[in-house]
């Protein structure tokens, strides 16, 4: 994750220090989403240190579109069901059956159990083949739900 000031210099942060600025705002945070490619281990670092805060992160690497569609899917679900008991999971899980449902675009699972490995004649050419799955998984990324 990485923070972007006004001149446009970017700010890489350690987990641990993310971990530190996130506790200052323990007492007003229920939920973190971390919308980004393998966030499963920083979001068990904030869970340890908040166990009372959501964290919503994914195991794995995620496709843009499908990081969009279960965000704007979440998000509009937070918004309707804030306040209520276990909300976040209750959207979480909503988002999840929307975005990565029999009938979406998208499925839930690794696209690297999938992916062409370095040596293969596609990755040292830069070739992509829309048929081939080693090129384009039939999987878009798999989240998950900590804490709370």
């Amino acid at each position: 994750l990485a923070f972007e000031f006004a001149n446009g210099e970017l700010n890489v942060p350690p987990p641990d220090e993310l971990v530190r600025v996130l506790q200052s705002y323990a007492g007003s945070v229920e939920c973190i989403f971390l919308n980004a490619c393998k966030t499963l281990a920083l979001g068990q670092r904030i869970v340890a240190a908040m166990p009372h805060v959501w964290v919503i992160c994914w195991e794995t690497k995620l496709h843009d579109a499908a990081a969009q569609a279960f965000s704007e899917g979440l998000y509009v679900r937070i918004a309707q069901w804030q306040g209520e008991a276990d909300y976040v999971a209750r959207a979480f899980r909503e988002a999840v059956a929307e975005t990565f449902g029999d009938r979406s675009a998208f499925q839930h699972g690794d696209p690297e159990v999938w992916l062409h490995g370095d040596d293969h004649p596609h990755r040292k050419r830069g070739f992509h083949d829309r048929d081939c799955q080693g090129c384009l998984p039939p999987v878009h990324g798999k989240g998950g739900l900590l804490g709370g």
